[in-house]
């Protein structure tokens, strides 16, 4: 029992020296999902604000926000929101693409 407690307790290994802090949208649950991505020796996190708006449609949205670099750099948008729109519109309405 007492290994199975130390196992998921080394799960969760935060670095308390080198922290970052991104901002977001309060109103949008910024930060409710969170995950770590690594791509093209860039390591990302990609951070879920499911009450995010595109346009005037309540759409939700990922954020990436870089890891690597030394400063708190801002998190960039992906818009899936407005992807899945026009993916949406374009199946409906004809065969042009976004």
């Amino acid at each position: 029992m007492f290994c199975c407690v130390l196992d998921l307790h080394l799960c969760f290994n935060f670095d308390k020296k080198n922290y970052k802090i991104f901002h977001g949208s309060i109103d949008a649950q910024f930060g409710y999902t969170v995950q770590q991505h690594e791509a093209g020796g860039h390591q990302w996190l990609l951070v879920g604000a499911p009450f995010e708006y595109t346009g005037q449609l309540q759409t939700g949205d990922v954020y990436k926000c870089p890891l690597d670099i030394k400063s708190s750099a801002n998190c960039s948008r992906l818009d899936l929101g407005k992807q899945t729109l026009c993916m949406e519109y374009l199946y409906h309405i004809s065969s042009r693409s976004c």
